[in-house]
């Protein structure tokens, strides 16, 4: 097939859209198809499978830059970099919707020396997409989960007063995004958990939500070769400002445990608002590492390092730090919440505790800590759990299986 995928930020480093256009695209080559990829920044790291076409961003949001764009401040003034300006002054999130208009013109433009069998939107969900569904090629999108889930999380977070609220209703473009995924061909999800939210919260009707999976390159995750693990070490892989992942009470969890016990956050402190606030809150100065953001070997390092490796969100669509850390050999404590169930079988390859319940989260953390047969025993099930079920060329099979429903 002919298959053109749209994604409004690409890199592997910035989200888990990235992941999961790397890898599906490379998994989808190898099966023979023929991928056109429209991204936007930050860019992919490179992909020779695919031809890619690379959108721009002035980065109005994410640089907080809210001057004129350079090198061409006139260009400000071209209709959409002009609605992009006025919406993020507004304090609206504009990055899927202006992403979406510009690779609608883009897609307009290769469509005449190519025609694409279906189109795969990730997550972008923006206004542009629109359009496409006025033609005769199938559309899809891969939602995760709904924006919904990320809003309900922000507003409820540790210290928020009225105006973060107000923020937080701004940042989520989630009318937008269920307006367009109510009119899209099919919405491809990861999990059981996924399709219940997004039937519930952007009414979109059941028969039309597939459960494919999220996949794991498990040749490439597995323990780092001269890595010791450390038996007082704990891992947090996330961005650490975002409510819904939890940080805040894992925090609060270590403050009960020893001070032998350490925690390294793959994240950076830089424009990061809460988590300073709640490490001091927490008293645990001193026992908190940031690695900033690390190459893939860099995060086998601290995988195969870590002893275990904390999932304390209020929510997941998938929960891709899990699985990863069940390869590298670093067993799991996580929520029971989200897909998370699906990746840590409680009591065969993790341990599950209630979402926000700090106590029972020190206690898990702990009673992994000190029995390192435990540990092995449920990262050696794990392991085996998650190439079978999460593998990229199982994922890759059927999502091939989705597209032949509507290109056939």
């Amino acid at each position: 097939m002919n298959l053109c995928f749209l994604s409004y930020r690409g890199n592997m480093f910035c989200g888990g859209q990235g992941v999961y256009l790397y890898y599906l695209t490379r998994a989808l080559a190898r099966r023979g198809h023929n991928i056109t990829v429209i991204v936007g920044p930050p860019y992919p790291a490179e992909m020779p499978w695919v031809e890619e076409h690379r959108e721009i961003n002035h980065h109005f949001w994410g640089w907080h830059q809210d001057w004129l764009p350079k090198p061409n401040p006139l260009s400000i003034f071209q209709p959409l970099n002009f609605l992009e300006y006025a919406c993020r002054r507004a304090g609206f999130f504009p990055e899927p919707m202006a992403f979406s208009i510009r690779a609608f013109r883009t897609f307009g433009k290769i469509s005449r020396k190519r025609r694409f069998d279906l189109v795969h939107d990730v997550q972008s969900l923006g206004f542009g997409i629109i359009p496409l569904t006025w033609t005769d090629i199938p559309v899809i999108s891969t939602i995760h989960h709904p924006l919904t889930i990320d809003l309900r999380a922000s507003m409820n977070q540790p210290g928020k007063n009225f105006m973060d609220v107000i923020g937080a209703i701004e940042f989520y473009p989630v009318l937008m995004q269920s307006f367009v995924a109510r009119r899209l061909d099919a919405i491809v999800t990861s999990t059981e958990a996924g399709r219940d939210e997004l039937i519930a919260d952007f009414r979109i009707a059941p028969e039309r939500v597939r459960i494919v999976g999220n996949g794991l390159d498990a040749e490439h995750f597995r323990p780092a070769p001269g890595v010791e693990r450390d038996p007082n070490t704990i891992l947090f892989v996330g961005y650490v400002d975002n409510p819904q992942k939890g940080f805040y009470y894992l925090l609060k969890a270590l403050k009960l445990m020893p001070e032998r016990v350490r925690l390294i956050a793959v994240d950076t402190l830089t424009y990061r608002i809460w988590a300073p606030i709640w490490i001091k809150e927490a008293g645990v100065e001193g026992r908190v590492e940031f690695t900033g953001k690390l190459s893939d070997d860099d995060l086998l390092k601290c995988y195969s390092r870590a002893a275990v490796t904390v999932m304390p969100s209020l929510y997941e669509g998938f929960g891709l730090p899990a699985a990863e850390a069940l390869c590298c050999g670093s067993a799991v404590v996580a929520s029971r919440a989200g897909a998370l169930p699906e990746i840590v079988l409680d009591g065969k390859t993790g341990i599950l505790v209630p979402p926000t319940d700090t106590q029972a989260l020190a206690d898990a953390i702990m009673e992994l800590l000190g029995n390192e047969p435990r540990r092995r025993a449920m990262t050696e099930a794990g392991r085996e759990h998650v190439i079978k079920r999460f593998g990229w060329e199982a994922i890759a099979e059927k999502t091939e299986a989705v597209y032949k429903e509507f290109t056939q």
